[in-house]
């Protein structure tokens, strides 16, 4: 009932740009001020402690784990690691803390929270942070990012369709990661100009290395059978993971909503005989309106990789997971079922995603079956031209390549 309430609430705010920016203005500005009395010590910030954060503290994977793994930190090092309020009191969490001694779990906006980024560093994240925080110039703030950006980000974003966010008060909070961050991670000469644009980020600070996350993908140190036991799979299946974007615009409760488009009787049947059916949603989401029981939601399975590489075919739709899907060259579908209501009045592209992912791509759910049920079809791809363009960097030494450059100073 209250998480309706407030949601209406933003929402006619929402629609009052002058006064959505204002507020979120002073929600930074008084945020500011308690973390300056509170928590802003730059004599106590110590080269020896690390914090990572992934996703607002939703997941504990992705480059910033890649990242924390490759340092090969000693107890020496204190590594605060930023886990949401239902994340924190997962027992695969608790187990990671256990396993890794210099973790130290903090809770996402809370005092701990706030003391971790006032103490570390080094800071490595992949999201967005708050506002509250201010950076000092003896802390270096690595931004990760999560993706290839195929739809507009921040500044470049013309359409607003935002469910609780002004398109103000977007382009003002991408401004300020921009201007807070000393590094931007950049998978490619593509990628690097979008985030120049959509972040004002200086050139400078764009470090165009590849994503450290790929580097587990290309080494190929997974067991599909664990993998498929820890899901409760059947091993005799091949498996097709779907995997699509949130919808800015689909919004219930407090919270983005999923669709799953392949819930349907006529796709079930054909391919659950065959195929462990998988769906995975964006990590902004927290429900899944329409999940069948034949799939498995896997929403909220910490490590994404696992699923790349047990997945035989992988379909999504405007989510750039794909580019590093890519990486295992295996089948990939894409099912942009709302493509001109997206591209006119959700998001709009960077590119020409008909034209550039014109092969990938299948508008009705009728193509979607028949490409996967014909074996010659499903295997016709060649990704050489748009690894060239998304992803030239993927050749293993991300990870290396970065920590050289931020802590060594090579």
């Amino acid at each position: 009932m209250i998480s309706t309430v407030i949601t209406s609430v933003r929402s006619v705010v929402k629609k009052l740009s002058i006064l959505d920016l204002s507020l979120r203005y002073m929600q930074s500005f008084f945020g500011k001020v308690y973390f300056l009395i509170f928590f802003y010590r730059p004599k106590k910030i110590d080269s020896n402690f690390y914090l990572f954060e992934s996703f607002q503290g939703k997941k504990i994977n992705d480059s910033p784990l890649e990242i924390y793994l490759q340092l090969e930190l000693d107890k020496g090092n204190v590594c605060f690691w930023v886990v949401d309020e239902e994340l924190i009191k997962s027992s695969i969490v608790l187990e990671f803390a256990e396993s890794h001694k210099n973790v130290v779990l903090v809770k996402h906006k809370s005092k701990e929270y706030y003391r971790a980024f006032a103490l570390a560093k080094y800071w490595f994240i992949n999201c967005r942070i708050s506002h509250s925080i201010i950076k000092n110039c003896n802390q270096v703030l690595v931004q990760c990012w999560h993706g290839t950006p195929l739809k507009r980000l921040g500044n470049d974003i013309q359409i607003n369709s935002h469910a609780q966010s002004s398109l103000s008060s977007i382009k003002h909070s991408y401004n300020i990661m921009g201007q807070q961050c000393d590094y931007f991670l950049s998978p490619s000469r593509y990628a690097s100009a979008c985030f120049e644009t959509a972040f004002e980020l200086d050139k400078a600070k764009i470090l165009e290395l590849g994503y450290p996350r790929n580097v587990p993908l290309l080494t190929g140190c997974f067991s599909r059978e664990e993998i498929i036991e820890r899901l409760g799979l059947d091993s005799r299946k091949k498996t097709i993971l779907y995997a699509p974007t949130f919808r800015d615009d689909i919004f219930e409760a407090g919270f983005h909503t999923s669709l799953n488009e392949l819930d349907t009787s006529r796709f079930v049947q054909e391919f659950s005989n065959d195929y462990n059916l998988l769906f995975r949603g964006h990590y902004y989401v927290r429900k899944t309106a329409n999940s069948a029981s034949a799939f498995t939601d896997v929403s909220s399975y910490m490590n994404i990789n696992d699923l790349f590489w047990i997945a035989d075919v992988l379909i999504t739709d405007y989510s750039s997971l794909f580019i590093d899907f890519m990486v295992l060259d295996k089948p990939i579908i894409l099912y942009p079922y709302d493509l001109g209501e997206y591209s006119r009045n959700v998001r709009g592209f960077y590119l020409d995603y008909e034209e550039v992912f014109s092969d990938l791509i299948c508008h009705e759910l009728d193509d979607v079956i028949r490409k996967l049920s014909s074996a010659e079809e499903l295997q016709c791809f060649d990704y050489t031209k748009l690894k060239e363009h998304f992803c030239p960097y993927d050749d293993g030494m991300a990870t290396k390549n970065l920590i050289s450059h931020i802590i060594s100073g090579k």
